[in-house]
């Protein structure tokens, strides 16, 4: 005779074992393991960037709906950005060695992902003094702290894994942030001001009336 299931919802079920539902295990909960990781933190007041530490959780749920993903890596910003990486106010920027693609370089694995304000720039908030001295341009594009978190590309997702970023990962992102500044700057080269389309409607209009009232006298 097996042993009765000790489950409250199976006690009133009839005693036959044909009515007797199967006894499952409860669901585990769902817990996430946290690892801790360097990263590099490029302060918007400070002249000199920082190793910080960076708590990630790890989150393995997608294996079974997505054969072939790894596990997903959710670094926690917030202690250095203000905002969580999830906010809609973080941009989160691949930087990856080789190829150029617009304003995206792409260098291979590992790659070194980017997490930043983006809505502090609009706020009219000062560049950020680290990657102005680091990269020795006027990096107004960058406001408030930004973050760099590197990880290896183990399936298609940016958020891999991570792993812990060191002093020649610096270098990488000194030359990303002073490409993309120049790739910026050139395409906003390209580009005729509103205040130039201003005065050339204001001409426009101003020879209109002209010709107008030359033709009506």
């Amino acid at each position: 005779m097996g042993k009765k299931c000790k489950r409250r919802s199976h006690r009133s079920v009839s005693n036959s074992k044909q009515n007797t539902p199967p006894c499952w295990p409860p669901n585990p909960p769902n817990v996430h393991r946290t690892v801790s990781v360097k990263g590099i933190l490029l302060p918007a007041d400070e002249d000199e960037p920082r190793f910080v530490d960076v708590e990630c959780a790890v989150h393995d749920e997608h294996r079974d709906r997505h054969p072939g993903y790894g596990d997903i890596y959710d670094p926690d910003t917030l202690p250095f950005l203000g905002i969580t990486i999830n906010d809609s106010r973080t941009t989160i920027e691949p930087v990856i060695w080789g190829a150029r693609q617009g304003p995206v370089i792409w260098i291979g694995e590992p790659f070194v992902i980017i997490s930043r304000n983006d809505a502090l720039v609009l706020h009219g908030s000062p560049v950020n003094r680290c990657i102005k001295r680091l990269t020795g341009i006027e990096a107004h594009r960058w406001a408030g702290d930004v973050l760099v978190i590197k990880c290896h590309r183990d399936n298609p997702q940016y958020n891999g894994k991570v792993v812990d970023a060191g002093r020649r990962d610096l270098s990488v992102i000194v030359w990303y942030l002073t490409q993309k500044w120049h790739l910026e700057s050139a395409s906003r080269s390209k580009r005729v001001p509103k205040a130039t389309w201003i005065v050339l409607g204001l001409v426009a209009l101003l020879v209109w009336v002209t010709v107008y009232r030359v033709v009506s006298d």
